[in-house]
């Protein structure tokens, strides 16, 4: 099992594994499943200081780590991440 950072091929993998978690669990803040676009910005946004992964073995996507800025918060904690991590159920 390894990392791998999160490139634009990873991302129909990830959408389903995200929306299983939007569709059946409260772990996500989202109500509604997303569509690519929506998810798109949010994994591949550009910003070198929070990267995303994907998680991998075989050659077979496992889950993925998402790491984005906390801004919700405020200035104050402008360099604290907000960490997620989403695994496919087997």
């Amino acid at each position: 099992m390894h990392f791998t950072p999160f490139e634009e091929g990873h991302l129909p993998e990830v959408l389903v594994i995200y929306n299983y978690y939007v569709a059946n669990t409260t772990v996500s803040f989202h109500t509604e499943t997303l569509t690519p676009d929506e998810r798109r910005s949010q994994v591949l946004s550009g910003d070198k200081r929070y990267r995303n992964y994907v998680i991998e073995d075989r050659n077979t996507t496992l889950g993925y780590e998402k790491c984005a800025h906390f801004k919700e918060i405020g200035r104050k904690f402008d360099r604290w991440p907000d960490i997620a991590s989403y695994q496919k159920l087997i």
